[in-house]
């Protein structure tokens, strides 16, 4: 029913997006240009197809290649302005709040890969050729909505729901895609110790909570690993884990009787050392794999013919 009534509001919505795509397609909006090759993963639908983990894949992949690559990302949901640097190639530099917790979360997995994130993305790519010379390739994060931005690459994820919610822009809009996947998630279970992940399951009941776009993938993992949930909290996505909200989490966590936690590696650069501590610690991570390297090839020609 809820569908049905916004039905009018959607395709009011998907015409205002055609028309800007339209506006950048005959060139009546300016599109910026760089000498460097740039790779767009994104999507169509509002979150939960996997564009964090794809590009810390393929971050890794291009690295193998020999490749010196870095991220721009708008870092949505950050509590800062303009332009920040959250690797500066060598290490986080950045705060979580600062960078937004997928930008956080890349440079914390990936270590040693510049992260730059602004709104303007034409800006984030003009600091990062500024500023580290060696980088010779840029992932855009999460940019097929960003026509501003000339990309040699583009690849969009899709979910398998596009059919039945509304999307950022609709399905039609995939035309202009150099690639279009859905990609097989891998999902694991780690103890988080002394700011270390080692796989293990608990042996014990656990409080689990996340603030994902995705909730039900998270719990439906749970649910077939047999991880026994004492109690659960779901949260928005990019959840704000601020003093009140952890307050309100550790009360709901006590009256539990659990001793243990599950979450999410994307909520857990959100939560304090001293929140943590006071648990025994799960975190479900997710990566990305791919059937063979049709993806890689594709890349790596739209790199040389750049």
């Amino acid at each position: 029913m809820v569908n049905f009534l916004l039905t009018p509001f959607k395709w009011i919505f998907y015409l205002l997006v055609s028309i800007k795509n339209y506006c950048y397609h005959i060139g009546l909006c300016k599109k910026y240009s760089f000498d460097i090759p740039i790779i767009s993963i994104g999507n169509i639908a509002f979150g939960g197809t996997g564009k964090t983990p794809m590009v810390i894949h393929l971050c890794e992949q291009l690295k193998a290649e020999g490749y010196n690559p870095a991220i721009i990302s708008r870092g949505y949901k950050r509590q800062s302005s303009g332009l920040v640097v959250v690797n500066n190639g060598e290490n986080t530099v950045a705060k979580v709040a600062d960078a937004g917790d997928e930008p956080y979360l890349m440079s914390t997995k990936l270590g040693n890969v510049p992260i730059v994130v602004s709104k303007k993305r034409e800006q984030a790519v003009e600091h990062v050729i500024n500023n580290f010379k060696n980088v010779n390739v840029i992932l855009l994060d999460d940019g097929f909505q960003y026509r501003k931005l000339h990309r040699n690459v583009d690849i969009v994820l899709l979910n398998g729901n596009e059919c039945s919610t509304i999307l950022r822009e609709s399905k039609n809009s995939l035309k202009r895609a150099d690639i279009v996947l859905t990609v097989d998630k891998k999902y694991a279970i780690s103890e988080f110790k002394n700011g270390n992940l080692t796989p293990a399951k608990p042996t014990e009941s656990v409080y689990a909570f996340c603030g994902i776009a995705n909730p039900n993938s998270f719990f439906d993992f749970l649910k077939a690993e047999n991880v026994e949930l004492r109690w659960s909290s779901i949260f928005k996505d990019h959840h704000d884990y601020s003093d009140k909200s952890m307050a309100t989490l550790k009360n709901a966590i006590n009256q539990s009787g659990s001793n243990s936690i599950i979450t999410t590696e994307k909520d857990l650069v959100k939560l304090s050392p001293d929140f943590l501590k006071q648990y025994k610690v799960y975190i479900v991570t997710l990566s990305i794999a791919l059937k063979d390297n049709t993806l890689y090839n594709q890349i790596i020609k739209g790199i040389k013919n750049s």
